[in-house]
């Protein structure tokens, strides 16, 4: 998983940082996973590691993407 569920400090969850080192904490990384259901074509949801938080923007709007398989 891409998400440290237990990680030092006192956020939760976190990027796991030894994966993924240049992961920013404060930015938008993208899902391809659609909003809604039925699931919309202009929004998506969202994620920020610093407190995993999801959001769900227009498409438009900018972020990252962290590509996992």
């Amino acid at each position: 998983s891409i998400v440290d569920d237990v990680p030092t400090g006192d956020v939760s969850p976190a990027v796991d940082h030894a994966t993924f080192p240049d992961t920013s904490p404060d930015q938008k990384y993208w899902s391809s996973s659609a909003y809604g259901a039925p699931a919309s074509a202009t929004t998506f949801w969202t994620m920020n590691f610093m407190d995993g938080f999801t959001q769900h923007p227009d498409a438009t709007t900018l972020g990252n993407a962290r590509c996992v398989r």
